[in-house]
């Protein structure tokens, strides 16, 4: 629309999102349709590109070309997809082919290859390669080009991720072409190895004009060895995942000031894992616009298991430039998400429409992409000491066997278990300490569960190669405990001397003073509302959790006697090792029936839940007037 301004084109395009901050006369001038080019590296079976062919067509058609001349252009000069797998290869071929077919009746007369390049493993042997380049000439055999040849042995494997050593290889397969060894017994097959290996090469290293993708999703631990290594040689700052290693090669592939559109797993905008991959997109290129889709964006998928996002990439850095945002996670249904995406393209009003740009990401430790975040929570970042500083937020061990190395506590002899242990020394002759390992939702105390085999310092556990035994120094040491892993609400613990920790039950560590205020603050609604900010997905890990900035208020706050509560509550069940009696046979209540006993019983419990809420209550309060978010959030405990 840049170049065409006047076009009438914007009419047909129901998802376009139109820039209002002025023409910029920074772009690709194009003169003519034939030099667009669009590439799908990850092309599948070609839906995009089959999307593609009738804007495509469109453009074609408003710039006055002959409609029988069209199809065959756009499959000769526009269109480009890269696949590992021959059948989708071939299935995206064909659907193009059918597309030109559909627009000319008479296609098939002069029918136009489309450029789909499924990529294959090649693999040369060093006595048969040395052979072929003293036949076709050393000279032109340079390191990068050898480089380049070698880099194709495990084409299906690392797909379009191969960046080619050799940028530009149309002189070599000129030269190769005009030496005529189709014919030669001995180096013809090689031959055509060779020229095999540098068409790969040509597709990979060509600049292309827009890049789109629906990339593979798989991350470390589905990845072979050889990928794996791979992607970390290759790819560090998004080896996470191969969508997220997708969207750093788009880069390579597109021209300056070109653009990128990708839907992919919505993981890269906040998790720590990706944070290099965000700071080096934020900057140098320009996130023009993106439909946060969220979970249950694909009905064929269903459930929460693709939370997705849907974006255009510009390639040319702008911090300043306000991207258009369109935040559909709460959308039920994958027709209600459609719906609300068409309604705020037309009213860019609405409530879940936001402008923010890479200088609002930078402002948010991690540089998340949370463009949502008001300008007063921003702020908040710059001004106050965060958890990270002012206490010490970790994660814990991986034993690699749980189902070995652990047990519930009623299901050893208690004489073994080492309770409120100051440091290992206890563990010479008791086998079994507490363990934090997360668990549901509960605030305050409890899930004091589960028990590991620590036995002359755990070292079974520490034999193993491939255990993670993660801040021992912190062993033992009271704290807080969190679930790092919750579909539900954060709910922060306390716990006392002796425990050891899992990193699916992350813990924090501090003074009494900073522990007391930590407890309070992060089972508040604003530690809750904050965190959202820098990772709203299901995973509550040590890193994101020391970001979040701490402002203490200046209302005392309460933090023992929520504990002291649900300490009472939890220990009078008998999941509890510190359980006595059942609250409904206890001697003070023995001279009452049963059903008066449960209904005073229930009378109380229904009022300490209620205090419970009250006060929990009073505390959100407390932190919405320090950190001033009144305007945005109410104490309520829902």
């Amino acid at each position: 629309m840049l170049n065409k301004p006047q076009s009438k084109l914007i009419d047909r395009m129901d998802y376009y999102i139109a820039n209002d901050q002025g023409q910029s006369e920074d772009y690709i001038k194009i003169n003519s349709p034939e030099e667009i080019k669009i590439c799908d590296p990850a092309c599948g079976s070609g839906h995009m590109l089959v999307y593609a062919f009738d804007l495509l067509y469109a453009i074609y058609q408003e710039e006055g070309y002959e409609e029988n001349e069209i199809p065959a252009k756009i499959l000769t000069h526009n269109l480009y997809g890269i696949e590992i797998d021959e059948r989708a290869g071939e299935l995206a071929a064909f659907a193009l082919t059918m597309k030109a077919r559909a627009k000319y009746k008479r296609f098939f007369s002069k029918p136009v290859q489309p450029n789909i390049c499924v990529l294959e493993n090649i693999d040369f042997s060093e006595d048969d390669l040395a052979g072929y380049i003293n036949m076709v000439g050393r000279d032109l055999f340079t390191e990068p080009l050898l480089e380049c040849l070698r880099q194709f042995k495990e084409a299906k494997n690392f797909g379009s991720l191969i960046r080619p050593a050799v940028q530009d290889v149309n002189y070599v397969v000129d030269v190769i072409k005009k030496k005529n060894l189709d014919m030669h017994t001995v180096y013809s097959p090689i031959n055509q190895k060779v020229l095999q290996a540098l068409e790969q090469a040509d597709y990979l290293s060509q600049k292309y004009h827009v890049v789109v993708a629906n990339p593979p999703y798989m991350g470390g631990k589905g990845m072979n060895g050889s990928l794996s290594n791979f992607a970390k040689q290759n790819y560090p700052d998004s080896k996470s995942d191969l969508f997220a290693m997708f969207i750093d090669r788009t880069k390579d592939l597109t021209l300056s000031k070109a653009y990128a559109g990708m839907i992919t797993m919505q993981s890269w905008m906040f998790l720590s894992s990706f944070e290099k991959l965000r700071k080096n997109i934020t900057a140098s290129q320009t996130v023009i616009s993106m439909a946060h889709l969220g979970p249950r964006a694909f009905d064929s998928i269903g459930g929460e298991v693709v939370q997705a996002t849907s974006f255009v990439l510009h390639r040319q850095a702008a911090p300043e430039f306000k991207g258009s945002f369109i935040r559909l996670i709460d959308g039920k249904s994958e027709a209600e998400k459609n719906k609300q995406l068409l309604e705020a393209i037309h009213n860019p009003n609405c409530s879940y429409f936001y402008h923010a740009s890479a200088e609002d990401f930078k402002k948010i430790p991690g540089s998340p992409i949370a463009y949502w975040v008001s300008e007063n929570i921003r702020k908040l970042f710059s001004n106050y000491k965060t958890i990270g500083e002012i206490a010490a937020p970790r994660k814990g061990n991986t034993t690699t066997n749980n189902d070995l190395f652990l047990r519930a506590w009623f299901e050893v002899d208690t004489r073994n278990i080492g309770f409120s242990a100051k440091d290992a020394s206890l563990f010479n002759h008791k086998k079994w300490a507490p363990y934090n390992k997360g668990g549901g939702f509960r605030k305050w105390y409890g899930f004091n569960e589960f028990l590991v085999n620590w036995l002359n310092n755990g070292h079974v556990i520490k034999a193993i190669p491939h255990s993670v035994i993660a801040n021992e120094k912190f062993f033992f040491k009271p704290g807080l405990t969190w679930s790092t892993v919750t579909s539900g609400i954060f709910s922060l613990r306390q716990f006392g001397d002796g425990y050891i920790f899992d990193n699916g039950g992350c813990c924090v560590f501090g003074d009494t003073k900073q522990l007391e205020l930590l407890l309070v603050f992060m089972n508040s609604k604003v530690f809750r509302e904050i965190f959202s900010k820098i990772n709203p997905t299901l995973n509550y890990q040590s890193g994101d959790i020391a970001k979040v900035p701490v402002k203490p208020p200046s209302t005392a706050l309460q933090p023992l006697n929520f504990v002291a509560i649900t300490k009472q509550d939890w220990d009078s069940y008998e999941t509890s090792w510190d359980f006595q009696s059942l609250p409904l046979i206890s001697s003070k209540e023995q001279n009452k029936s049963l059903k008066e006993t449960y209904t005073k019983l229930r009378t109380e419990w229904q009022s300490i839940t209620d205090e419970m809420k009250k006060l929990e209550e009073e505390n959100n309060k407390i932190f919405i007037e320090a950190y001033g978010l009144e305007d945005e959030l109410t104490p309520s405990s829902a």
